[in-house]
């Protein structure tokens, strides 16, 4: 009986469980049907909770962040809109101050400008236009003198004359005054010219300086002292057209055409001349460049004569 049970204990045919694990695993199947319930231990639980702890932690700190942010940003961009609002209401009220002193200066310079310009107009202070000039030689000719007052403060550039012919007027009973014109208009002020190749400036024609408050006494016509004496008792009626230019120290030009009037019957010779006509004159265009010469305007400006004194020095 004891071998039997040695027989057994020793049965060659048994299957054996000694060996290392993975051959175990090998040889082993597990076949699990149903639920399974798992009981983590303590410290895993610990551990899980830890995380959980440091995740939540974590998100709030990043939530605080990102709306402390976005209250930043917040803060940040009123403060820019209210940054532009000041800065832009500044510069308006900046830019309608110096709009207000620059209009400011404007009219004072244009008021500056009008009191002092020159400002010639015909005859004298007494009103006084035109007046006979009689020579004590009954031989020479009578004279016409026309008077230009400039009542302005600064001196005017000037130049006059007389368009062609004496007008008779209706009434008379000579077909000839016997007025012979002495200034004959011939265009006005000289044009000023300038070298294409040096730059230097000149000028065609003539003229003459009338100062301020002064008074420029000219010859218009000549007549016989025979012609003159018989104007009263043929009733006649002259009528002289002329046009006078201007320039003053500030570059502004004037053109003014005037009519002269003769009456036979004034009191007296001084009164003999009304001013029958005063209109703006006409201005001609500037003639066209050449291929050396440029052609100026005749009233030289103050900005002109600053850029040749700036040149000199």
């Amino acid at each position: 009986m004891s071998k039997k049970r040695k027989s057994e204990a020793i049965d060659p045919h048994a299957p054996s469980y000694e060996g290392n694990a993975h051959e175990k695993s090998q040889h082993c199947e597990v076949k699990v049907r149903g639920a399974i319930e798992v009981h983590p231990s303590a410290s895993s639980i610990d551990l899980h909770n830890s995380e959980r702890w440091e995740e939540t932690a974590q998100r709030k700190l990043e939530y605080g962040l990102s709306k402390r942010t976005h209250s930043l940003a917040q803060v940040s961009l009123l403060f820019s809109i209210l940054y532009f609002f000041v800065t832009g209401l500044i510069f308006w009220q900046t830019k309608k101050a110096a709009d207000a002193a620059h209009g400011s200066v404007q009219v004072a310079n244009s008021a500056l400008n009008v009191s002092q310009r020159a400002y010639v107009t015909i005859g004298r202070k007494d009103g006084v236009v035109a007046d006979f000039v009689v020579p004590k030689d009954s031989k020479e000719n009578a004279e016409i003198v026309i008077y230009f007052q400039n009542s302005g403060h600064l001196p005017a550039k000037f130049a006059w004359g007389i368009l062609p012919g004496a007008f008779l007027l209706k009434g008379s009973k000579k077909q000839s005054s016997g007025i012979a014109i002495a200034h004959p208009y011939t265009g006005g002020l000289p044009l000023r010219t300038r070298d294409k190749k040096n730059g230097g400036t000149g000028e065609q024609g003539a003229s003459t300086i009338i100062a301020g408050d002064s008074v420029l006494a000219a010859t218009l016509a000549v007549i016989s002292q025979k012609d003159l004496a018989e104007l009263p008792s043929n009733d006649m009626g002259v009528l002289i057209l002329g046009q006078f230019d201007y320039c003053d120290e500030l570059g502004t030009r004037s053109s003014r055409m005037f009519g002269l009037q003769y009456r036979s019957h004034a009191p007296s010779s001084s009164l003999s001349f009304s001013l029958a006509q005063d209109t703006p004159g006409m201005v001609m265009p500037l003639p066209p460049s050449t291929d050396t010469t440029d052609y100026l305007p005749p009233c030289e400006t103050v900005l002109e004569r600053e850029r040749q004194n700036n040149t000199r020095k």
